[in-house]
Formats: C-alpha cells, sequence, structure tokens
C-alpha cells in the first residue's frame, strides 16, 4: 500500500495506509488482527515523515517500546529545517526527556513524503538484518 504498484501509480503514505485500514477493521479487516497489526506499528506508523518543533524533517524508524510514548517513535532527520535532505542526519528516540520530564523533541505534524521525493525505504530498511 505504501509503494507504488502497477495497478495504483501513486503509493499512499503510511498514515493514509494505517487510517485505511482502521476503517475496514470489524467490516473488510479482521478486528482483532487490525488491533494487533496497530499495536505492533504504533500510532505513528514506521516511514511516516514528521516535522519537527525545529522545523527538521525526519522518518520513523520504529515505534516506542513504550504504549505511554506511542506518539513519541525512534526517528532518523533527513532533511534540515530548509528541506535540503541530509546524507547522514542523526537517529533520535523522540521519548527521551528533560530534567523537568517534558519530552525534548516532538513531532509537530506529518507530512506527505512524496511531494519531496524522499525514498523512505532506504533509511528504515538499512537496519533490517540481513538472512543471507
Amino acid at each position: 500500500m505504501t509503494s507504488s504498484r502497477v495497478y495504483r501509480r501513486q503509493a499512499m503514505s503510511p498514515a493514509a495506509a494505517l487510517r485505511f485500514i482502521i476503517e475496514r477493521g470489524g467490516t473488510h479487516c479482521d478486528l482483532t488482527l487490525v488491533t494487533l497489526f496497530v499495536t505492533c506499528i504504533g500510532i505513528i506508523p514506521i516511514g511516516s515523515v514528521g516535522e519537527h518543533e525545529s522545523s527538521t524533517l525526519a522518518v520513523v524508524l520504529q515505534p516506542s517500546a513504550s504504549l505511554a510514548d506511542s506518539e513519541h517513535p525512534v526517528v532518523k532527520i533527513i532533511a534540515n529545517a530548509v528541506g535540503e535532505p541530509l546524507d547522514d542526519g542523526p537517529d533520535l528516540d523522540l521519548t527521551a526527556k528533560d530534567e523537568t520530564g517534558r519530552y525534548r523533541d516532538c513531532i509537530i505534524r506529518l507530512i506527505n513524503h512524496i511531494p519531496y521525493q524522499f525514498d523512505t525505504n532506504r533509511y528504515y530498511l538499512r537496519s533490517v538484518p540481513s538472512h543471507t
């Protein structure tokens, strides 16, 4: 769903694909499986691109390990504040908090990465172990 195909040239954003699945939970999709799937991938799906308070763009690499922090995934910074791509931006765990207990960084909005022509697969597939 999040990749272009012969039968669907325009890929869906991860957030749109998740919304598509959730909307069909209980009718076209088994509700228990939908619930388990959402729990596994997190509220902000892997591969989503978000804008941070600092106006940098980041791709979600993995969901938070804690449900309490589900809106604070692990991300990789992929573009600076003016939208210039970064080849080796840092990974950030958005569950990190400052000395007052507030989150140090957060995603302020999800964006559609397609107009930016970012290949988000290259960021999170790099961390998948090889089975060769």
